[in-house]
Formats: structure tokens, sequence, C-alpha cells
């Protein structure tokens, strides 16, 4: 389990510095039957359930670490850039303007239903980040 844990971190690592953020650290602990992953933006920590790490393949593992990694990428720019600046009217930043408005009215699955949770502009992007991200890992290993 800890070789994997290890494995995990170096991921996280090398997205943060692929995204130029600051390094996350993630830790293995039992998240509750459905949680698989999660990131916390106020304390940047990451943790990935212990029995999906256990029980999932490598890849899988690795969708949710790049979902979470992500998120905190959602979270640095949103926090980072400045928004009186008239250019993030531009169309172009539509997607940072809806994950602001997301952050500050996020939907949480045991609320407001799954689809809702699923559909909402931090986790479409997060989870098509994590689908094409590990996509391209594979690609430079297989």
């Amino acid at each position: 389990m800890r070789e994997k844990i290890t494995i995990m971190q170096k991921l996280v690592d090398l997205e943060t510095e692929i995204l130029q953020i600051p390094k996350i650290p993630v830790t293995a602990k039992r998240l509750g039957e459905f949680v698989l992953g999660e990131y916390d933006g106020k304390t940047n920590e990451m943790w990935i359930d212990i029995e999906h790490l256990a029980k999932e393949a490598v890849g899988a593992c690795m969708k949710t670490i790049c979902h979470e990694v992500y998120h905190s990428y959602q979270r640095y720019l949103v926090e980072n850039v400045d928004w009186e600046n008239e250019v993030l009217q531009n169309p172009y930043f539509e997607e940072l303007r809806a994950w602001k408005q997301n952050q500050e009215g996020y939907i949480a699955p045991d609320i407001n239903g799954y689809d809702a949770y699923q559909n909402q502009p931090l986790e479409f992007t997060a989870r098509a980040f994590a689908r094409d991200e590990v996509e391209r890992i594979y690609s430079y290993i297989e």
C-alpha cells in the first residue's frame, strides 16, 4: 500500500508541476462509501480513499488523482486572477467565470442529487481533464 501512495504522490507532484500550481500532499484514508478522492482547497491537501487505492486498477486511481489535482488548479486560478480586469469579460474566459460562480455555489451530491453534482462546471471539467490526462500518460508508457 505504501508503494501505491508513493506512486500517487509522484503523479500529484508531476501534475502540479505541469499545471504550475503549489505542491499538494496526498494521503490515503477511508473517505466514505462513494468518495474516491477529495481535495481541500483551504488546507491544500488531497486524500484518496484507501479502499479505492487498494482495490482499483492503477488507471482508476490515476484518474482520481488527476481529477483532484485539477480541482486544485481550478481553485488556484479562481483565487489568483484579478477579477477587476475587464479582459476577463472576454468570452474566452467564460469557463473560468463559471468555475468562480460554481465555487461560490458548489453543489454537493448528497444535498442536490448526483446528476446536479456531476454536471456542474467544476466537476464536468475535472472529469474531462482526468480522462484526457490519463490517456496522455498511457500513450507515453505503452
